[in-house]
């Protein structure tokens, strides 16, 4: 997962709540195709600290952002972060010490066009899907800005309503559910430590389908399947490799020595194993 400065986004999918495979940026080389190489966006343009990562789409599924954040400076007492699509920033959100620095987002709040039975304005949950087959095209990309703050107060903002064509291609808010009036709808404003134009740390996520993501050149065995969770996301890999590990050989009973003529051979193996840990004995018979 990409991480700059203790801070490590991750994308986690629907499925079963696999963590996304993700590849390093690929060395533009002269023959690779132009177009499959998002253009420098302004937004990117005035980043100092990016990180950039390519994920495949896995068409029509939901994914959530899941963040981890390390215990900051004594003068950090939030991170802010927000979340730009197409240049313009959708989505905000903080974490703190109450938060364990860490945390999930799985959808914004945007005001919609009608209003519920008690005439109050209806708030929609748009969440974070990757577009069908047919639309994904040449993929898209999304930049989560990270800020440090020394504080932050409560404060009543108007909800902003969700901008048809604000998403590029490769990634979409859908509208998946709506508030319930006990739901919280807390907004704070932040006094941040960085510019606004030169965030403590900058990631940019490009999805692509997989054979747009081999066409890119990145660094992908051509045995992988990466179009396949199942077999492609890290959280598996690692599980299967743990389970791979050959597990220690069990001690066998000691055998009896062949110059003992007794009979009771049972007895003798008990006596053998009831040998405290730590004492054995040497090859010439004497206790070590």
């Amino acid at each position: 997962m990409p991480e700059r400065h203790g801070i490590s986004i991750s994308l986690q999918s629907q499925y079963d709540a696999l963590s996304l495979p993700e590849f390093p940026a690929p060395v533009p080389a002269a023959s690779a195709s132009d177009g499959l190489f998002p253009p420098k966006t302004n937004h990117e343009h005035n980043q100092t600290s990016a990180v950039e990562a390519y994920t495949p789409i896995y068409p029509g599924s939901q994914f959530w952002i899941v963040f981890r954040c390390s215990q900051p400076a004594e003068e950090t007492r939030y991170y802010y972060f927000k979340l730009f699509l197409g240049g313009k920033c959708v989505l905000s959100w903080g974490c703190g010490e109450k938060n364990g620095w860490s945390g999930r987002v799985g959808f914004g709040i945007f005001e919609s066009s009608g209003d519920d039975l008690a005439d109050y304005p209806l708030l929609e949950k748009r969440a974070f899907v990757f577009p069908n087959m047919r639309e994904t095209n040449e993929g898209g990309s999304f930049e989560i800005r990270v800020y440090r703050a020394i504080g932050r107060k409560r404060q009543d903002r108007p909800i902003k309503a969700w901008k048809q064509g604000a998403a590029p291609e490769g990634v979409k808010m859908n509208i998946a559910g709506y508030m319930k009036p006990q739901d919280p709808r807390r907004m704070y404003a932040y006094a941040l430590l960085d510019p606004m134009n030169k965030p403590y740390a900058s990631f940019v996520y490009h999805c692509h389908a997989g054979q747009q993501l081999r066409e890119l050149g990145l660094d992908i065995p051509a045995e992988f399947d990466v179009d396949d969770i199942i077999k492609a996301s890290p959280s598996k890999r690692a599980h299967r490799e743990n389970k791979s590990a050959t597990p220690a050989p069990i001690a066998r009973p000691v055998s009896p020595p062949s110059t003992y003529t007794g009979k009771d051979s049972l007895a003798l193996r008990r006596s053998l194993r009831s040998i405290p840990p730590g004492v054995g004995t040497a090859a010439d018979g004497r206790w070590a």
